[in-house]
């Protein structure tokens, strides 16, 4: 699967996000995304910090065997050796990592109102819409 589908837009917010990380100067802003019908709410981070909360730390060394080192290897070669063809399709993916992220379903959130949100991994070609923002509901 090619990932043609990526918004651009995200897949360099995101990559922006993990340098500004590297620099000291991170921050993490508040998005809503619709992946296959579902609606998502949460705080952009970026990986380092998805993978240091208590939830995703005991992953970090399976994402990084998995995704993180190979692509490593296939990005980490000089120019004139460089050939986009030859990395698998599965490391081409880009991720929007979230934290504090609730899936809204109706006027009722997952986790709870009131309880602390999730980290949620959501992959970028599978974001139909987005917006900059948190949705939140009133408590009456």
């Amino acid at each position: 699967m090619k990932n043609s589908r990526t918004n651009l837009f995200l897949a360099t917010l995101i990559h922006n996000i993990n340098e500004m990380e590297k620099s000291g100067t991170s921050q993490a802003i508040p998005i809503t995304v619709v992946v296959a019908g579902q609606i998502i709410t949460g705080e952009a981070v970026s990986e380092s910090e998805y993978f240091s909360h208590d939830f995703t730390s005991p992953w970090k060394e399976l994402f990084d065997a998995v995704i993180s080192n190979p692509r490593s290897e296939h990005l980490n070669v000089p120019e004139d050796e460089f050939d986009l063809e030859k990395i698998p399709d599965e490391l081409k993916q880009g991720f929007l990592f979230l934290r504090n992220a609730f899936y809204i379903n109706g006027d009722k959130t997952i986790p709870s109102i009131g309880n602390e949100g999730i980290p949620i991994q959501v992959r970028l070609a599978d974001i139909v819409a987005f917006n900059f923002g948190n949705i939140s509901f009133n408590q009456n």
